[in-house]
């Protein structure tokens, strides 16, 4: 069924593609290939059909289910991409994890506790947002500062959360100096860029913080799927999958053409990016991740 239902995406998403939708639709690791071809004349099912239609089930407003839970705590990070964070902090033993986007805390609690796992010593998480959101308190299921991992991993020294106006030259320039004392000690700096995923923020981060990324570690650019997930909801005339009530506008009106996939378009030229990473398709080989293209190695 599942098999049937990806066809059904590769038919409309894949074989009546567009020449200007050719950079959003062509985003997953071997998506070219053809993973089962029906041979009547039909549009086979590639790897980058199976791969979105995960992503179109996955994020589904019907789906009650549809973010990762760690230790009864929501973490909005998709499951397949927890498993290739953990194969990589295994390799690296990063002890500095950076992260751009708090927002309810699920992730840097996550990090955090995985570094503990691997007794990686004098590990760290940073990380930073704008604000502290109102309704992260509201929901116990979503609060991941009321966890008591939380308050242990932060009594440590292991975790520390930074609220900062981060969309503002003078916000970068005291992230970046609070984050320098910390790398200036790490053997291996990851950093995590999980913020609004707005283009220009993406891409202001990264030129802020680029320079900490240790060589062999990485510099991940999450949801970059978003830009594509909101061009075929406006080319569909697919209801937002966030499903936001009046008075508030649809979710995806930032994201088309404006997202962290434009965002890497633009860094992939500019000589900070190609002077020191490339983008490690390698580490997509499960095929489903909400950040294909967005693993950025450092070479250099």
């Amino acid at each position: 069924m599942y098999l049937l239902w990806s066809h059904a995406i590769a038919s409309t998403m894949t074989c009546n593609r567009t020449a200007h939708l050719k950079d959003h639709y062509a985003m997953y690791h071997r998506h070219g290939e053809v993973l089962l071809d029906y041979g009547d004349g039909t549009c086979p099912l590639t790897y980058d059909d199976l791969a979105y239609g995960y992503e179109t089930m996955l994020m589904d407003p019907k789906n009650n289910n549809q973010y990762f839970r760690f230790f009864g705590i929501v973490s909005q990070q998709d499951p397949m991409d927890v498993l290739i964070m953990q194969e990589l902090f295994e390799k690296i033993k990063p002890n500095l994890i950076i992260e751009t986007g708090t927002l309810c805390g699920g992730g840097a609690l996550l990090f955090a506790h995985l570094l503990a796992l691997y007794g990686i010593p004098n590990a760290k998480v940073l990380t930073f947002d704008i604000v502290r959101h109102k309704f992260c308190d509201k929901n116990r299921e979503i609060n991941a500062f009321a966890h008591p991992l939380w308050a242990k991993y932060e009594a440590e020294g292991r975790l520390e959360a930074h609220i900062l106006p981060l969309d503002t030259p003078g916000g970068r320039d005291r992230m970046r100096d609070m984050v320098r004392p910390h790398a200036s000690s790490a053997s291996a700096v990851f950093i995590t860029e999980d913020s609004a995923h707005e283009r220009t923020m993406v891409i202001n981060n990264f030129l802020a913080l680029h320079e900490f990324v240790t060589v062999g570690s990485y510099y991940l650019i999450q949801d970059t799927r978003l830009d594509r997930d909101c061009e075929d909801a406006r080319l569909t005339k697919t209801p937002d999958y966030r499903n936001y009530k009046k008075p508030h506008k649809p979710y995806c009106r930032w994201y088309i053409n404006n997202g962290p996939a434009a965002a890497m378009r633009i860094l992939r030229s500019h000589e900070a990016f190609r002077a020191n990473f490339l983008i490690d398709r390698s580490v997509e080989k499960y095929i489903l991740t909400q950040h294909p293209g967005g693993w950025c190695k450092r070479t250099v």
